[in-house]
């Protein structure tokens, strides 16, 4: 930091500097030029019980143990875990046998997993720079805190900001703290816990430390804004401390992190200033000595190479993009003398999200799961809330091999942690949507056994309790659910909806927001019906991966921006509904779409030529484009013979109407009004189904053959 940001943080109104205090400034500066030596600001615990009571070296004996497990699996897997006999693994409970069961999870556990490259939303951010301010463990437990929301809802960390300032420099009724306090991280935690729903995200109250302890509260936590993330105040921070090894990288694998005292070395510095150990694994030198204590977040491990993979909070320049490699057994990291660590856990309140899309199982209480990709076992049965030795012996015909990756294996989930995973999902769709209660029998007690078949807005397969169809519009019923307010929910709300194929929400001012980019996930969608909401913003391009999708209707909203390049790549589309928008931009390349049979675009901002490759679409029955700014010729398109109507009303076309019109024989509406056509009209006098010829407002003239309106 140079010294005249130093100068510039003193206090509005303190000009004048006496020789004492600008000496003092000068040697801070020149104190923090040699990086972090002064500490970090970790407090470590005095408690004697804060050390991992499992060790490094029963970790590598249960690992041992684990891998010699799975080889007899992989020969006898129903001997290896069969029900009878107490010296099955598979029996193994965490309360009653906690090194066997600690066995089982190696075994059925990623050997090495990182939170920063695992499938789905990013769950890291990037490393903050906590520069010359002992805030270290601010930084690793913010980081963390991120981490856990992140994790549970399944969304991107940028989502679950949560400000260093605020929770280091702004506890209510306390003590303005410096930058020189430091903070224990039980002190931290308990900050979390209280404060965790109401505080600021990062963008709204920057990191500003006060070097000099001079600031006043009002200066250190008057942010641009107050408000706390999106998610935030949807639950509740809880900690606890994780005193042993594996449940440390259990603890990572479902929550994304632990945090962790690290006690740095004199060599530790020296070692990542070479950039070509910016991915190595530290492990301090014979002759390194202790210098200070550190905190900082552990985001993966390796079993087989031995080390944790952790962030800091020195800046994203820093090592590997802000991560380092540790090896296991040092620097205090999960010791059994001193390794203090503790796991963040973020709970909705809405309650257990189940994140797995079940079907129906061959028996009462239990589904049917499809494994996807990334999954594994201890974490599907995890996910599931059913206990692992449990899910293991149930599973034992489908799992052959616990090397091998179980995407697409069908897994049986049988008492899963609630009763019935639809049901659950329903209670969460309500709670999203409808903040003033008037979908009133969307209730548990009427949704029990089934129930929620009856509700309004409810379907079900014919003859079980599957709902395939969400379906809340307004139809003009006086028993239709009308004025709803919310927002669309992410796609881990529909979890347990292994089923549905079907949300239509319509006709309801109060539904805002953007939509939903995570609904890519629903991968079994077949239509979606969003019409005459208030919803705004783009239309997600990660819903190229919705592959199954046949029907796209967003009519009637206030989305804007461009139709995304990938919606051209849903080649089972049908009929695709945009109009009555803001879209703005080109029309894409729906060259793929060789299924769609009806196009609305109409009423939009959409510039550009038609493209050509409309012509090709020979499944086209209806394309309506008018209302936009489309200029250009339009494309050829004798190869429609199943066209019906053609409306493409004021837009700024020009050139003539090809000749090729006259045959196509299915034209009902052909309506080309309000261009800048020119030449002459050709002949359609075989053009039997033909009820409305429009061509106003062009050099030509309108013929009306029939009387009927369209």
């Amino acid at each position: 930091m140079a010294l005249h940001r130093l100068l510039m943080l003193q206090p509005t109104g303190s000009i004048r500097m006496n020789y004492t205090r600008f000496f003092m400034v000068v040697g801070l500066y020149l104190g923090f030029a040699a990086r972090h030596a002064a500490g970090q600001g970790l407090v470590p615990s005095s408690d004697p019980r804060v050390g991992a009571t499992n060790t490094l070296t029963q970790l590598q004996q249960q690992y041992k143990n684990s891998q010699a497990w799975k080889r007899a699996y992989k020969q006898k897997p129903r001997s290896a875990c069969g029900r009878s006999g107490g010296a099955s693994l598979c029996a193994a409970q965490e309360t009653s046998a906690t090194d066997a069961h600690a066995q089982l999870m190696l075994a059925t556990s990623p050997q090495a997993y990182s939170s920063t490259s695992s499938s789905g939303p990013r769950l890291v951010s990037p490393a903050q720079d906590q520069a010359e301010c002992q805030a270290c463990t601010a930084f690793a437990v913010a980081a963390a805190a991120e981490t856990a929301m992140a994790a549970a809802l399944q969304v991107e960390v940028q989502h679950c900001s949560i400000s260093v300032q605020a929770l280091f420099f702004c506890a209510p009724n306390e003590p303005t703290r410096s930058c020189e306090a430091g903070w224990s991280l039980r002190e931290a935690l308990q900050q979390l816990q209280q404060r965790g729903q109401n505080l600021p995200t990062a963008s709204c109250l920057p990191y500003n430390p006060d070097y000099l302890g001079e600031l006043s509260a009002d200066v250190l936590c008057r942010g641009r804004c107050n408000n706390p993330s999106t998610h935030a105040g949807r639950g509740k921070f809880s900690s606890q401390q994780i005193t042993s090894v594996w449940k440390a990288q259990r603890h990572i694998r479902q929550y994304g992190s632990v945090v962790s005292r690290f006690d740095v070395y004199s060599d530790f510095d020296s070692f990542f200033a070479d950039r070509r150990n910016a991915q190595a694994v530290y492990r301090p030198s014979a002759s390194a000595y202790f210098q200070y204590h550190h905190a900082i977040t552990l985001v993966g491990y390796n079993n087989e190479r031995q080390y944790w993979l952790a962030k800091n909070s020195y800046g994203s320049s820093w090592a590997d993009f802000g991560l380092f490699k540790i090896a296991y057994g040092v620097s205090a990291v999960m010791a059994a003398d001193r390794g203090e660590a503790y796991g963040i856990v973020w709970t909705p309140s809405s309650g257990h999200v189940l994140q797995l899309p079940v079907t129906p199982g061959p028996r009462p209480a239990c589904y049917w799961y499809k494994a996807r990709p990334g999954d594994y076992l201890s974490r599907v049965a995890w996910l599931a809330g059913i206990p692992l030795d449990r899910f293991m012996l149930d599973n034992t015909d489908r799992v052959k091999d616990l090397d091998a990756p179980v995407q697409g294996v069908q897994l049986l989930l049988c008492n899963p942690q609630q009763d019935d995973p639809q049901l659950e999902a329903l209670l969460r769709v309500k709670a999203a949507v409808d903040s003033t209660g008037v979908m009133r029998d969307w209730a548990r007690a009427k949704g029990a056994n089934g129930g929620y078949c009856k509700w309004k807005g409810v379907a079900c397969t014919e003859g079980t309790t599957s709902v395939w169809s969400i379906d809340i519009w307004v139809y003009g019923n006086e028993s239709d659910i009308q004025g709803l307010k919310g927002t669309l929910p992410p796609a881990a709300t529909f979890a347990g909806l292994g089923g549905l194929t079907e949300v239509i929400i319509g006709c309801q001012p109060g539904i805002t927001g953007a939509l939903p980019a995570d609904w890519s996930r629903m991968a079994q969608l077949q239509r979606i019906i969003l019409a005459n909401n208030s919803l705004t913003g783009s239309i997600p391009s990660s819903w190229s991966g919705l592959s199954k999708l046949k029907m796209l209707v967003l009519r009637g909203n206030k989305l804007s921006g461009r139709i995304p390049n990938s919606l051209g790549a849903l080649a089972s589309l049908e009929v695709v509904g945009l109009y009555s928008n803001t879209l703005s931009g080109t029309i894409p390349d729906l060259s793929r779409l060789t299924k769609l049979k009806e196009l609305y675009l109409q009423q939009n901002k959409l510039s550009g030529r038609i493209p050509d490759s409309l012509g090709a679409l020979t499944s086209l029955e209806i394309v309506a484009l008018d209302d936009n700014a489309l200029s250009g010729t339009i494309p050829d398109l004798s190869r429609l013979l199943k066209l019906r109507w053609l409306n493409l009303d004021n837009n700024k076309l020009s050139g003539r109407i090809q000749d090729s019109f006259g045959a196509l024989l299915s034209l009902e509406l052909l309506s080309l009004a309000n261009n800048a056509l020119s030449g002459t009209i050709p002949d359609l006098s075989r053009l039997s189904k033909l009820y409305w010829l429009n061509l106003d407002k062009n050099k030509l003239s309108m013929v009306k053959l029939k009387r009927e309106a369209v």
